[in-house]
């Protein structure tokens, strides 16, 4: 017997681990109370200078410019250091040949000069035989009817109209010469001057490819348009596209970002509490400056649109903000002040009417308000001090 109480004692131990627990018990603290409910829309950004200096792609010939070098972001400069520079070979090689077609342009107008001499001169030799041929004619023609025969006198006078014919014809045919010379030579310099204005316009560009800080300050490298990320070396740029700011520190804001989803939900004028995830002991407050009117891709192949926000802050700390740093961002709009208020647990939201689960088990249909992440606002349908359970989709 005394061998047996042991074994006996571990297999009562046993059964009463079985048992089943007990059903139908309310979870702790699920109780309709009253109180305040905030309606809370959590955004996601980063500071940024409220003005900056723009260094921005220059306009040249080429059109699109490529990265060649760059500071790294965030160093400090000082006014006139450079900060980035351009790829130069595409221009350096339309310079070199704008430079040779000058060369030839100048090589033909002093050819077009000196076939234009060549030929005036061939014109100006023929209207000077023109000419003495009409005067000898006139010559000829001035002996009076009475003192020739009538035949030669004739013959004569149509000599004098035929030499004077061809003098007019040859004066026509050098001022249409002259015309002509003038036409080319014009022509040939309007090329050539054109290709001069190339070669200088190509020269100036070359020297601004070259972006210099126009002050003292801290460097940052701007964000690509389309790619997603800041601006790096063999990035293509074009022209009036900030590549490189310079921030004013003095003066700090957030750039945020809101999900479409969320359209409507916040506006201008509505105050936001930020926090640095850099100091997440400190918070400052703001206020929604503007909100974008036309949501944008997060990425050249997302499928996700956010709505740009800005958001002014009621104070800059320049010992501890620097652009760039991320920051969290919450803005209540709305809000509902001593109302009853139920647990998110123990509600049911997918039917085609919200209802609550009580303790004993039984559904009660309610008309809910506000609601944020812990519970809702009850309008009809539950009591304050009600017990509630929770649900199974909790």
């Amino acid at each position: 017997m005394t061998a047996r109480a042991p074994l006996l004692a571990v297999i009562g131990l046993l059964g009463c681990t079985a048992q089943p627990a007990a059903t139908g018990s309310e979870a702790p603290g699920l109780t309709v109370v009253r109180g305040d409910i905030l309606e809370r829309v959590l955004l996601t950004g980063a500071l940024d200078a409220a003005h900056s200096d723009a260094l921005v792609t220059p306009q040249t010939p080429t059109w699109s410019l490529s990265v060649q070098w760059m500071q790294q972001d965030g160093v400090a400069v000082k006014a006139g250091d450079k900060v980035l520079e351009f790829d130069a070979s595409a221009l350096d090689t339309t310079l070199t040949e704008q430079e040779l077609r000058a060369s030839q342009a100048v090589s033909e107008l002093e050819r077009q000069r000196a076939d234009n001499e060549v030929n005036l001169a061939d014109k100006q030799f023929a209207v000077q035989q023109r000419r003495i041929q009409r005067d000898k004619a006139a010559v000829r023609a001035e002996v009076p009817k009475d003192a020739l025969a009538l035949r030669e006198w004739q013959e004569r006078q149509l000599e004098l109209s035929r030499a004077s014919s061809a003098l007019e014809s040859a004066e026509e045919g050098l001022a249409a010469q002259e015309r002509s010379a003038r036409l080319e030579i014009e022509v040939r310099e309007i090329a050539l001057e054109k290709t001069l204005r190339e070669i200088e316009a190509i020269t100036v560009a070359i020297g601004s490819l070259s972006l210099t800080a126009p002050r003292d300050g801290l460097m940052l490298v701007a964000e690509h348009p389309w790619m997603g990320r800041k601006f790096d070396i063999g990035d293509e740029s074009w022209p009036g596209t900030t590549v490189v700011r310079l921030p004013d520190l003095s003066v700090m804001r957030v750039d945020a970002t809101l999900p479409d989803v969320d359209d409507g939900r916040i506006a201008a004028g509505m105050a936001a509490t930020c926090v640095l995830d850099a100091w997440p002991d400190r918070t400052y407050t703001g206020r929604i400056a503007s909100v974008g009117s036309v949501a944008s891709s997060a990425g050249r192949d997302s499928l996700r649109r956010n709505f740009q926000v800005w958001i002014d802050l009621d104070e800059t700390d320049p010992a501890r903000m620097l652009p760039g740093m991320s920051v969290r961002v919450t803005v209540v709009p709305r809000t509902a002040e001593g109302v009853l208020i139920a647990p998110r647990a123990a509600l049911d939201m997918n039917g085609e009417a919200p209802r609550a689960l009580r303790s004993s088990g039984r559904w009660q249909d309610v008309e809910l308000g506000l609601c944020d992440a812990q519970g809702c606002e009850v309008r009809d349908g539950l009591d304050e001090g009600d017990r509630l359970a929770e649900t199974a989709g909790s």
